[in-house]
């Protein structure tokens, strides 16, 4: 969760210009937000950040459970389990007990 206020300060932007970048970049399919619980997701985050083992997965899966918005939640998860130990781990949580 990125609090508005709190990227703006750290930009050093106005609110209205953040806002306006945040949705660029949504239109564009860089992330996915949801301006209720300012929750955002790098989109293709996976691709060069994958889960390395099945307890990585298990700690990833754990905070793609913990989101509050459904949009941003369902993004990330459809492209966590096109991973590998995403699909694993989906499939089959116990393999993370090994």
């Amino acid at each position: 969760m990125v609090p508005p206020a709190y990227a703006v300060a750290d930009l050093g932007w106005t609110r209205e210009h953040y806002e306006s970048c945040l949705d660029a970049l949504s239109v564009a399919d860089l992330v996915s937000h949801d301006e209720e619980t300012n929750e955002i997701y790098v989109c293709r985050w996976f691709q060069t950040s994958p889960p390395t083992n099945a307890k990585h997965a298990a700690g990833v899966a754990s905070n793609i459970y913990k989101l509050d918005s459904r949009k941003v939640s369902e993004k990330a998860e459809a492209e966590f389990l096109e991973t590998e130990w995403g699909a694993e781990f989906v499939g089959n949580p116990s393999v993370a007990s090994r």
